[in-house]
This record gives structure tokens, C-alpha cells and sequence, in this order.
């Protein structure tokens, strides 16, 4: 969370604000509560304390993959939607 040039707050701030289709695993050294929030509050999926364990990594990625998937799944039924809706439109115009 702590960086050379300003903090993993700012940082997702920064993404969500530019390209919000992203997962945050934030690997930190600070067991700070604040930390935490922050990343949750900015879509963290995972806030893991280093050292890191390997086990730990692996499920926070598979959590961040199952997200994506879901949220691809949903974002390609609302275009199929969106496609059928815009194909009668012109039958009920």
C-alpha cells in the first residue's frame, strides 16, 4: 500500500477511475484495518499480509477469475439483450 511514489489507495483510485473492469489482490506489509476498507471499498477482491503464502495467492487469483467470469457472463447476456431489444424496434416503429 506504501509506494514510492504515493499509495495503493490512490492507485485504485486512479483504475476504477479509468478502467473500472478490474480485480485488486492487494499484497501488503501493513495490517492496517484502513488498508483493508480501502480495498474493499474500491472492489479488492483479497488483502493479503506478506510473507506471502502460496496457498493464499492461489485463491485470492481464483476468487478474482470466478468474479471476472461471472461479471463476462452477465455483461454478454445484456449485449445478447440489447441486440434482440434493438432488433424489434424497427417492428414497433
Amino acid at each position: 500500500m506504501m509506494m514510492e511514489s504515493g499509495n495503493g489507495v490512490e492507485l485504485m483510485t486512479w483504475v476504477n477511475e479509468f478502467a473500472g473492469n478490474i480485480k485488486f489482490i492487494v499484497v501488503s506489509g501493513h495490517n492496517d484495518f484502513e488498508f483493508v476498507r480501502q480495498t474493499v471499498r474500491h472492489g479488492g477482491i483479497d488483502y493479503i499480509l506478506k510473507p506471502i503464502e502460496a496457498e493464499a495467492i492461489n485463491v485470492a487469483i481464483a476468487k478474482a477469475v470466478a468474479a471476472w467470469r461471472s461479471e463476462e457472463a452477465d455483461r454478454s447476456e445484456r449485449q445478447k439483450q440489447n441486440i434482440q431489444l434493438n432488433e424489434f424496434k424497427p417492428i414497433y416503429g
